[in-house]
């Protein structure tokens, strides 16, 4: 019987230890995971591959997150986005706006656990989005855990 092929992930982050942390988990869950810490990385990264799913953090060096989340979503039509910061609320006016537009699929406010980014992986399914069919922005739980 022929395995199943590998998912892959992109996990766009100026913090190491956050990229370090959203690939092992996401290994775990069966994605093959590549890490970029600038949105100009991640934006080389979307030409040369197709990733099915990303977790972009909203302060990046070099670009708004969430102005990365639209290019890449320009680019790669198929991908679910899923927004992390430390900085926005779930309730902020541009998290809303950007889940109820279908510009990202979830939102995880930092400091989040381990169960956060595995509801995320569940909330978008494994298989990419239907460009056609944007989610509500209560389609992915928002973290609220201590840490």
């Amino acid at each position: 019987m022929p395995s199943r092929p590998a998912l892959s992930a992109l996990v766009v982050d100026d913090d190491l230890d956050m990229c370090w942390v959203l690939k092992v988990t996401l290994e775990f869950s069966g994605y093959v995971v590549t890490t970029a810490q600038t949105g100009q990385e991640a934006l080389r990264l979307a030409n040369r591959d197709t990733f099915p799913i990303a977790f972009i953090d909203v302060r990046l060096p070099d670009m708004d997150g969430l102005q990365l989340a639209v290019r890449m979503a320009q680019r790669c039509v198929n991908m679910k986005i899923v927004v992390i910061s430390g900085y926005y609320s779930p309730d902020d006016r541009s998290i809303v706006e950007a889940l109820q537009t279908g510009r990202v699929h979830g939102f995880l406010a930092k400091p989040f656990q381990i169960e956060a980014i595995e509801a995320a992986l569940a909330g978008c399914g494994s298989q990419g989005r239907d460009a056609d069919s944007p989610p509500s922005a209560t389609s992915l739980p928002a973290s609220t855990t201590a840490g």
